[in-house]
């Protein structure tokens, strides 16, 4: 019992906190629980401070913005320019704006699939309650290339047109700040290119008005066509055949039509057709021989019969004729209905049953 007890009073000695302090394990385990309630103190101060997305969203107002195309690799071969912005925020909230990043995201206006983003680093110091931010800048990743930026200039009717998603960032998430159109302008372009650029876009106008007065359609015939038939499926795609007629004073010549394919009741793009015609001039009062143009997509099934038996299932397709020259931009010449008629079938209706006849 006596030795027991040694083993006990042992035990005790070797394991009192007298003991413990001369170990180095005893100093590491209380530095590290030190520094484990330093940071929870730190992470605790830090979610008070922080403003939610609601508060950061109310808090934060573009009081100006300017946005334009800029510079981002130049070679003796290409340019490449990408959409960026640049803008200035004012706190009309009640506390600083801190440890936030700004964010734009560029989108196309008309899809709005994303070219590319940007983003800023955090807020180099805080921004108080009435204060405006120095000018903030922001610009995309991904942009256009071409030879020259005069080359972007010449065919910026062709651009299309870009807007940016701002947001401001914090550890809470994403404030929506608002959404901007980017200007097509490029940097270091002098105002007297743009001037002379106007004056040509001007004439282009002019030249465009011209051909619209001079091209008549006077005749015209829709129907789709075959463009691939196999012993497993049938393509058809719809098909515009017009002639036109030269009613204004000079001749016309070098003319290309275009043919949108769109859906009546959406308005959306079913497929295009372009096609080179009138080569050589046409008179004043003379008419075009019959001009053809197919849409490069269409619809598909498991035979031209399939068609026929499904004909008043087929969505409806309208299709609007464009006209330009060399020198003029695109001109409507008129909006016309597809009918519901494929090319080399006759479709004979009696006792109910629809035949097919080729």
């Amino acid at each position: 019992m006596e030795e027991n007890n040694e083993i006990f009073e042992g035990y005790l000695e070797k394991h009192s906190l007298k003991e413990r302090i001369k170990q180095p394990k005893f100093w590491t385990t209380l530095f590290i629980i030190g520094i484990g309630i330093f940071l929870l103190i730190q992470l605790i101060q830090m979610q008070k401070g922080s403003m939610s997305t609601d508060e950061l969203q109310k808090s934060i107002e573009i009081v100006w913005q300017d946005s334009n195309w800029v510079n981002k690799e130049i070679t003796p071969y290409e340019v490449k320019v990408v959409p960026a912005i640049t803008f200035k925020v004012k706190n009309i909230g009640k506390r600083a704006i801190k440890n936030v990043k700004f964010v734009g995201v560029f989108i196309y206006a008309e899809t709005e699939d994303q070219m590319g983003d940007g983003v800023t680093p955090l807020l180099k110091k805080p921004l108080k309650p009435g204060e405006t931010s120095d000018e903030i800048f922001i610009k995309s990743l991904y942009g256009y290339s071409a030879s020259s930026k005069e080359a972007f200039l010449k065919n910026r009717d062709e651009w299309k047109d870009i807007r940016v998603k701002l947001f401001a960032r914090t550890n809470a998430g994403f404030a929506v700040l608002g959404i901007f159109p980017i200007k097509k302008e490029i940097e270091g372009i002098k105002e007297d290119y743009i001037s002379t650029r106007e004056a040509v876009d001007s004439e282009k106008a002019k030249m465009t008005e011209e051909l619209g007065n001079s091209v008549q359609v006077i005749s015209q015939k829709t129907y789709w066509v075959d463009k691939k038939s196999t012993a497993q499926k049938a393509v058809i795609v719809p098909t515009i055949v017009f002639q036109v007629k030269n009613v204004g004073p000079n001749p016309l010549h070098h003319i290309i039509f275009k043919g949108t394919f769109l859906f009546e009741d959406s308005g959306k793009l079913l497929s295009e057709g372009i096609k080179t015609a009138i080569a050589d001039p046409l008179s004043p009062g003379k008419t075009s021989d019959g001009i053809t143009l197919s849409a490069e997509f269409g619809f598909t099934a498991s035979s031209k019969a399939a068609f026929v038996k499904n004909m008043q299932n087929w969505q409806r397709i309208k299709v609007k004729l464009f006209a330009k020259t060399k020198l003029s931009g695109y001109t409507l010449l008129g909006t016309y209905p597809v009918s519901r008629e494929i090319e080399g079938v006759r479709v004979v209706y009696g006792n109910e049953e629809e035949n097919e006849q080729q």
